[in-house]
């Protein structure tokens, strides 16, 4: 499972408002500003044992060199925080899933993790 993969009502509750609210920012004009609030975001729903401020910088700027339609990330995290609970469609599942959740992930407790099944 990835990051992307989560039941948004789940990470609502987890977050909390200065989390949100920061991944909700609009995207700053300035490449190095734009970096800095792309380093700062990723920092907050990383695992700590994996983050390489280094490589992720690198990835950063590689992201801000490779396009230019700047308000993506604005419209991506509005669609994600908005988007409505998937626990109910995951129940319904009727075919053998595999549930793959870390104890340590910041984005969303290992507790919420457990109520996707």
């Amino acid at each position: 499972a990835t990051k992307a993969h989560f039941d948004m009502s789940l990470y609502q509750r987890c977050m909390c408002r200065k989390e949100t609210s920061q991944l909700a920012k609009t995207t700053p004009p300035i490449k190095e500003e734009r970096i800095n609030l792309s380093l700062q975001t990723l920092e907050m729903i990383s695992s700590p044992q994996y983050w390489d401020s280094v490589r992720i910088r690198q990835y950063a700027e590689e992201a801000f060199n490779r396009t230019s339609y700047r308000t993506g990330t604005p419209r991506q995290m509005a669609a994600i925080t908005t988007a409505p609970g998937r626990k109910k469609a995951l129940q319904g599942l009727a075919v053998p899933t595999l549930v793959i959740h870390g104890k340590e992930d910041p984005l969303v407790l290992f507790k919420h993790g457990m109520d996707t099944y």
